[in-house]
């Protein structure tokens, strides 16, 4: 499946040059709701949730994709208001997970099993909590739809500087496979620079704006 991740010019380039992506921490991601999108009310609910976030956050992250790359919110929000860069990356559809939204929290009882013991301790292969942890990691508000979002989670191993990171190769048939470079309508790069980054051939787009609609598109 092709899906997108945008970026800065610096971090993109620095992407490029290192063939890798930044995993996000489950605890640090933009939405506040990340993590808290169901109903809770009970303080030790609360308090055991806190802890087995803290403890999942350790351990794995995610990174972030869209399904398509012609909407203009995403350049202006991730890629420093279209002076950034996009990158296409063909990823397995096993390793890739579609984001549910909705307009109110997951009630209580769809995730409730998630408290009976400690899913990360005593008990880590209990279905139940699996299928109810996987609902609350793939539910946003509705709010965030325009991402047209899709996850890929990944263990968080080697750090450098307290980062985590994700390789990706050009052109080959592995997990995480980048095909296409985009150039936002703002970006300043040339394709020389673009090309000392990427030593293999994939395919360089630069992004403009179609007059007949509110898309961003291939340039003619």
């Amino acid at each position: 499946m092709r899906a997108y991740h945008f970026l800065p010019e610096t971090w993109a380039l620095e992407a490029l040059v290192k063939q890798r992506i930044k995993i996000s921490i489950l605890n640090d991601l933009n939405d506040p709701f990340e993590l808290l999108n169901f109903e809770i009310s009970e303080q030790a609910n609360q308090t055991d949730w806190q802890k087995t976030i803290s403890i999942m956050s350790k351990s794995t992250g995610v990174l972030c994709f869209s399904k398509d790359w012609s909407n203009p919110l995403l350049w202006s929000h991730y890629a420093d208001q279209h002076k950034g860069i996009c990158l296409g990356f063909d990823i397995s559809e096993e390793s890739l997970e579609k984001i549910e939204y909705r307009n109110c929290p997951i009630p209580y009882d769809e995730i409730k099993v998630i408290f009976d013991g400690d899913m990360y301790k005593e008990n880590p292969n209990n279905e139940k909590q699996e299928i109810a942890m996987k609902k609350i990691l793939l539910t946003k508000y509705e709010g965030w739809r325009y991402e047209d979002e899709v996850r890929c989670f990944a263990s968080l191993e080697d750090s450098e500087d307290g980062k985590y990171f994700l390789d990706f190769t050009v052109n080959s048939s592995t997990k995480l496979t980048l095909k296409e470079i985009i150039l936002g309508v703002r970006c300043k790069i040339n394709e020389k620079r673009i090309n000392d980054c990427v030593q293999c051939e994939v395919e360089l787009i630069k992004a403009g704006l179609d007059s007949k609609s509110f898309k961003v598109v291939r340039a003619k």
